[in-house]
């Protein structure tokens, strides 16, 4: 999710710029609002995990991460959006720190090289095809359907994870 939440909606900034009436900066705080949450997520997740669970803080993650999908793509303002950026890299950010430690749960130490290096190629593949992506959903249906996007990519993730996903 952090990579494509990352990438996706870059090719709209320029269009974000003109859309909110705000300098190249402004529109940039998204960004840096966005690497803060995804920081302060990762010293969330890991205690709350070993606590209660892989799977009811990934529930959680991907609720909020799709929730402030949606609200990016109706945001009002650029304070606004930076706002809800910041809240969906903390959901993001769930996603990338359980998934690594559910590799470590389900997998002999034998076989962790191999997964993890095939997590590595998908997190490799995103920052290339996250931007063309959202090009062509700017292109077609306006900066908004990149976050539209990620709320659908999180809401399938959700559905994903509720019926093939074990604890």
């Amino acid at each position: 999710m952090a990579p494509v939440s990352i990438d996706m909606y870059l090719p709209a900034m320029p269009e974000l710029e003109r859309v909110f009436h705000v300098s190249a900066s402004a529109v940039e705080s998204t960004m840096v609002t966005f690497l803060i949450g995804f920081a302060l997520g990762q010293l969330l997740y890991g205690p709350i995990t070993d606590r209660f669970g892989r799977k009811p803080p990934l529930y959680f993650s991907l609720v909020i991460f799709t929730l402030s999908s949606l609200a990016c793509a109706f945001a009002p303002s650029i304070p606004v959006m930076s706002a809800m950026r910041l809240v969906q890299a903390i959901g993001a950010c769930g996603g990338s720190v359980i998934t690594r430690a559910m590799v470590r749960d389900l997998f002999p130490p034998s076989e962790l090289r191999r997964v993890f290096s095939m997590l590595i190629l998908v997190l490799g593949v995103s920052p290339i095809l996250a931007p063309l992506f959202g090009s062509y959903l700017l292109l077609w249906f306006g900066w908004r359907a990149a976050f539209l996007a990620q709320a659908t990519i999180g809401a399938l993730l959700f559905i994903a994870m509720h019926f093939r996903l074990r604890e």
